[in-house]
């Protein structure tokens, strides 16, 4: 169905999920205490969802803008060889926590994050990049997120969707992606019952549509943070970036009709 800014739908969906890692926290304070690896095979689930889409339009005028940070980092052509010479300067060991290079080669590391760049050149000079294993790499990335518009927006999705239809925050699922892949290849959020077989949350909220929109705008433009809190559009990194300013830039356009 057309709605303003691009498309919505309801449908069967099939959930796959892998995990990769987990987080020791303290039971009352929430208090993160460290994170692990794991190694699990994928879980699949066939449930029922409510997606929606935000059209090129929307994109082109937000890019323009350089209020959209969803696409996927453009590292450049010559980004193969840049990594090898990093790697090569480190002696093809974690600058971190020691370890060597074994069987696949380690990560390349940008100090500072990527999209605060202008381009690709500038993000790419050598004094910013570092080798990391792939443990390391996924700390600092925990440390360093420039949040993206789409993730805010899954955020605040996430934290107001079970009050308007009265469930547990556990009994429904959000994503983010920058292609949905359900029938479309546009950008979007995805909220899916969390049960096996659905049990009509989705399709509750996919009459919503517009509810959840307004809600989310009153609560985002409302907040007193400067650029995102867990409040609004959720936590930001030690080091990183909210998408506040986008998440608003992008309901008002979602909206504009409305």
């Amino acid at each position: 169905e057309s709605v303003v800014g691009g498309e919505k739908f309801h449908g069967q969906i099939k959930v796959t999920d892998i995990v990769k890692g987990f987080k020791r926290q303290k039971w009352h304070t929430n208090e993160i205490l460290g994170y692990g690896d794991l190694d699990l095979p994928p879980q699949e689930t066939i449930t029922y969802g409510y997606w929606f889409t935000i059209s090129e339009e929307i994109i082109a005028k937000l890019t323009e803008k350089k209020l959209w940070n969803n696409a996927k980092n453009d590292y450049g052509s010559d980004w193969k060889s840049i990594t090898e010479k990093v790697r090569k300067r480190d002696e093809y060991e974690c600058q971190h926590c020691g370890a060597n290079e074994q069987d696949k080669s380690f990560d390349v590391h940008h100090k500072v994050p990527f999209k605060q760049f202008a381009n690709a050149k500038q993000a790419n000079q050598l004094n910013n990049l570092i080798t990391l294993c792939p443990s390391c790499h996924r700390k600092a990335e925990r440390m360093f997120y420039v949040q993206s518009g789409l993730a805010g927006l899954a955020n605040l999705f996430r934290s107001i969707a079970p009050f308007f239809i009265m469930c547990d925050g556990k009994d429904i699922r959000v994503h983010s992606s920058q292609r949905i892949g359900l029938g479309t290849d546009g950008p979007g959020l995805v909220i899916h019952d969390s049960m096996p077989g659905g049990i009509g949350l989705s399709e509750k909220l996919y009459s919503m549509h517009y509810k959840l929109l307004w809600e989310a705008y009153t609560i985002v433009s409302g907040c007193e943070c400067k650029s995102g809190c867990p409040a609004c559009v959720g936590p930001v990194a030690e080091n990183g970036t909210g998408a506040k300013k986008q998440v608003i830039e992008i309901i008002k356009h979602l909206l504009k009709k409305k």
